[in-house]
């Protein structure tokens, strides 16, 4: 847990960094740990990357939908796609292409 704290709170320490820090401090047995506690981070930030990059593409794909089937959009329903969670988006999708109005989808005019 030490270790883990050290790596998230330090942006600037590396992997390599942090197992030659746990090797010098505490021993050469604490090395095998420490690898396996920076592939789990590793695949965390993976998979956090991978839902943003999710998240930003969904974003934009609604946004370019809305504008080409309502024209501009006003910055309140930008404002409002852009602080929307994944569910919402997918709902907000789902009713573009079949709504009358912007209001219709994202419930701003």
């Amino acid at each position: 847990m030490i270790f883990r704290y050290i790596f998230d709170a330090d942006d600037e320490i590396t992997v390599d960094e942090l197992q030659k820090l746990a090797t010098t401090t505490i021993g050469e047995d604490i090395e095998e740990q420490i690898v396996t506690l920076a592939d789990r981070l590793r695949e965390e930030g993976l998979q956090k990357g991978l839902k943003k990059g999710a998240l930003h593409e969904r974003r934009g794909l609604l946004l370019k939908l809305l504008t080409l089937r309502f024209g501009e959009l006003p910055d309140a329903a930008v404002a409002r796609v852009n602080a929307a969670g994944m569910d919402q988006l997918d709902q907000w999708l789902e009713l573009v292409l079949t709504a009358p109005t912007l209001a219709d989808v994202i419930g701003a005019s």
